[in-house]
């Protein structure tokens, strides 16, 4: 009992840290203090780098992960910002994955424009009611099963659509209740200058 008390209180702690230094980087950017360092870089290496990152989580999770990169794919952005916004949205998916049930991560290039990188990352979990899908890119929104289980802080999101956002890309989100939810992420090769670009 001991154990699992300090288990849960760890765990707390964890979530209230992610959730203070969520409130600071989003604090920096509606202050305009967070500026955009631009370079060209592979977005496929990024995304095998950040894979790294999460299969500790995805193990712990038992959650398998399906990747599948079609191309090489160079874009000009905030390098250190997508990483972040891509962590976001990866952990989002495994941490609400059933057991046994695998996360999708495919990057391609865009159908439309074959310059624009498109990361979809799929998971096969719970699922959002369409009358909340309109809110959970907004700020310390957390579904009613995400609050029960004390899941996130309700801020992962919302950072990385406005990560992504500042660096000219597009996230969306679509999701069945019961199957599964799909966000993709795209981004421009060379997107519009922002005025916080360094």
């Amino acid at each position: 009992a001991t154990q699992e008390s300090i288990r849960i209180a760890l765990s707390e702690i964890d979530r209230l840290s992610r959730m203070i230094d969520g409130l600071l980087l989003l604090a920096r950017t509606d202050a305009s203090q967070t500026r955009i360092a631009r370079q060209p870089f592979r977005l496929d290496e990024l995304v095998l780098e950040i894979i790294q990152l999460v299969r500790r989580l995805a193990e712990s999770k038992q959650t398998p992960l399906d990747i599948q990169i079609e191309d090489a794919i160079e874009i000009t952005a905030d390098r250190d910002m997508i990483k972040q916004a891509v962590i976001n949205v990866l952990e989002n998916a495994i941490k609400y994955s059933p057991p046994n049930a695998s996360v999708c991560v495919r990057l391609r290039k865009d159908t439309d424009s074959h310059s624009r990188g498109v990361l979809e990352i799929v998971d096969h979990g719970p699922g959002i009611p369409e009358e909340q899908q309109a809110r959970v890119f907004e700020r310390f929104y957390r579904t009613p099963e995400a609050r029960a289980e004390s899941i996130g802080s309700g801020l992962g999101l919302a950072i990385a659509k406005q990560l992504i956002e500042m660096n000219g890309g597009t996230i969306t989100l679509v999701s069945q209740t019961g199957i599964g939810t799909e966000i993709t992420i795209t981004l421009a090769p060379n997107p519009p200058r922002n005025p916080r670009e360094t």
